[in-house]
């Protein structure tokens, strides 16, 4: 688990801030928003829903995959899951393309 947030803050960590917890970016973003701080950039709102949805969505995929696997239980469920997941992986692929740096 620790070498996972440490390779997602080596490869989003000065770009986001290590955002992959909305407590930890949230806060921050919105304060940026607020304060008038001169010559500040752009908050980057197009980016702050994937440390909200992020954990959402993967705890739910998490939930029904170790029930599909240890549990032997394919239900709708697990592919409605699945197919959440793909639309904002889609989105957020989609977004990344939109957004040319």
């Amino acid at each position: 688990m620790g070498l996972l947030i440490v390779a997602i803050g080596m490869s989003l960590g000065g770009t986001t801030g290590y955002a992959i917890n909305p407590a930890r970016d949230l806060g921050p973003r919105i304060a940026h928003f607020i304060l008038p701080i001169p010559g500040k950039g752009s908050s980057n709102w197009g980016y702050a829903w994937i440390p909200v949805v992020g954990p959402i969505l993967g705890g739910a995929l998490g939930a029904v995959i170790y029930k599909a696997l240890f549990v032997g239980s394919l239900t709708s469920s697990f592919w409605i899951v699945v197919a959440v997941s793909l639309v904002f992986l889609l989105a957020a692929y989609a977004m990344s393309k939109k957004q040319a740096y």
